[in-house]
């Protein structure tokens, strides 16, 4: 069959138009990229990348809206004979200075599900006083409405309060504005990272009931916002009352923000002290910072290079750096859909369109590299709190690199295979592995080429043939044949025939 007849020809159409099959492929790269995304498939090495970038930052800004006072261990050693379930008229002391300070509100990360007042009443102490007012300081401070206590909720609207006689200073009793969930939300690998602003409960008319976190209701009522609203302005922001979560942008790793120990405010002079001044307009938080306590949690601060575990992080600072996410403003935000989705597609499409052109190695290494990039973009954006996906990406990148060369192991050797068929009958294999790499569709009708011929003869073969047998005369041969073809086929030349014959002189 005429070569002319060969039109269209399949494997050149092939060869120069990989349109259809290439857009394929970064569609399916892209769609993997997208679902891993969606179905936290990645989750764990989006985390990885995520705290990484914590422990990189350091410290990200200095914390403005909150300070935590602390009862630590010198605290504890100075009233070791106190219970800390006796420790009432301390924290009444300490708040009441606090509130003098002028702070916005006070929060109280212990929960006192006894009161000393119901025990010492229980003992029926003789001759003993000093159960009628014990908790009366405390129960004070609770009525002045200025602090929050903490609760837990175990399950639907069943909760873990403090002792009936706190619940019942709080006032109006609304336990919307004066009790707080303390719970955390763990990742799966027991890292905190994000925080609601309500846990999900049964719908219910009662409003008295604690519905807010505790760092989401310190950062309401220091606005003087209503609780019961279901969203409210904070940090220039609107913030939804809802059970859905949102990151915490962590100021820094732990003993970022300011503290003073709870010492220091039952001083006689504590008012003198600059420390305690510096309150005014905060969000105080008192909380636990010693040893032996079990309010300690895996930040992305925790983990340190190859595994290894670092600083754990109070309940309390967790707590203030959710309420400083809420005043600040500086909410972490995921990249929005539309700029995730062209993010993709950029990335994954030039990726794709290189790994056409060049072998799996350096496909590999162009992985690494855009991986790298992709990384150091993610980290750069990190500093803005935007979060941009760098795992679910790779997802994308392996799909588009397995597909790519899987395609190429397969029609690319049949279409080889069809070419050495076609034309292997008319040209050599040079020849036809210069078509297979060639961008150019040829004219099969014919082209005019500028081309070197080179017509090669032995001097005296006849006289030299003569004057040897025909073993040696094949072996001069090839050694001839062996020189003179390597030098034309290493210029890329093509040897078209062999004539071997002898002619007399003249």
């Amino acid at each position: 069959m005429p070569l002319t007849r060969l039109n269209p020809i399949a494997w050149l159409r092939l060869k120069q138009t990989h349109l259809l099959p290439t857009l394929l492929i970064i569609l399916f790269s892209v769609i993997a990229a997208e679902a891993s995304y969606r179905s936290n498939w990645a989750e764990l090495a989006e985390h990885a990348y995520s705290d990484l970038w914590h422990r990189l930052s350091g410290v990200r800004h200095q914390p403005q809206h909150v300070v935590l006072v602390v009862i630590d261990d010198q605290t504890l050693a100075q009233h070791n004979d106190d219970p800390l379930a006796f420790w009432t008229p301390y924290i009444a002391q300490a708040v009441s200075v606090v509130r003098q300070a002028g702070a916005s509100i006070v929060g109280l990360d212990f929960l006192y599900a006894i009161s000393p007042t119901a025990w010492l009443n229980k003992m029926s102490l003789p001759g003993n006083d000093i159960s009628r007012t014990y908790d009366a300081p405390f129960l004070n401070q609770i009525s002045s409405g200025q602090l929050v206590m903490v609760g837990s909720q175990i399950s639907d609207n069943d909760f873990l309060l403090p002792h009936t006689d706190y619940l019942l200073a709080i006032p109006d009793t609304n336990l919307s504005a004066g009790i707080g969930l303390a719970e955390f939300t763990h990742d799966n690998d027991d890292i905190v990272r994000s925080y609601l602003t309500a846990p999900k409960m049964r719908e219910t008319t009662d409003q008295a009931l604690p519905r807010l976190t505790l760092g989401a209701l310190l950062a309401v009522r220091a606005t003087q916002q209503d609780p019961t609203a279901t969203q409210w302005q904070l940090g220039g922001k609107t913030i939804q009352r809802n059970d859905h979560l949102h990151s915490i942008s962590y100021a820094g790793p732990p003993k970022t923000f300011k503290r003073i120990a709870l010492s220091a405010l039952l001083l006689p002079d504590a008012m003198n002290n600059p420390k305690v001044r510096a309150l005014k307009g905060k969000v105080v938080i008192i909380g636990g910072q010693f040893f032996g306590m079990n309010d300690w949690h895996a930040t992305p601060y925790s983990k340190r290079l190859f595994g290894t575990s670092g600083n754990l992080m109070t309940g309390p600072e967790v707590q203030a750096n959710i309420v400083e996410t809420l005043l600040s403003g500086r909410q972490s935000k995921d990249l929005p859909m539309a700029l995730r989705l062209g993010y993709f597609l950029l990335a994954i499409g030039i990726a794709v369109l290189i790994y056409q052109r060049h072998t799996p190695w350096h496909g590999l290494i162009l992985f690494v590299v855009i991986s790298g990039l992709a990384a150091l973009f993610a980290y750069t954006l990190f500093q803005q709190y935007t979060l941009v996906p760098v795992a679910h990406l790779q997802v994308g990148l392996l799909a588009g690199y397995f597909a790519s060369y899987g395609k190429r192991l397969t029609a690319e050797e049949r279409l080889r295979a069809r070419v050495t068929k076609i034309f292997g009958r008319y040209v050599s294999t040079e020849v036809v592995d210069l078509l297979l790499r060639s961008k150019k569709m040829p004219d099969l009708g014919g082209e005019t080429l500028n081309v070197s011929i080179l017509f090669s003869d032995i001097r005296n073969f006849t006289t030299i043939s003569e004057k040897l047998n025909a073993h040696e005369v094949v072996e001069m041969l090839n050694t001839y044949f062996e020189k003179a073809c390597s030098a034309v086929l290493a210029e890329g030349g093509t040897i078209d025939k062999f004539m071997v014959g002898c002619c007399h002189e003249l």
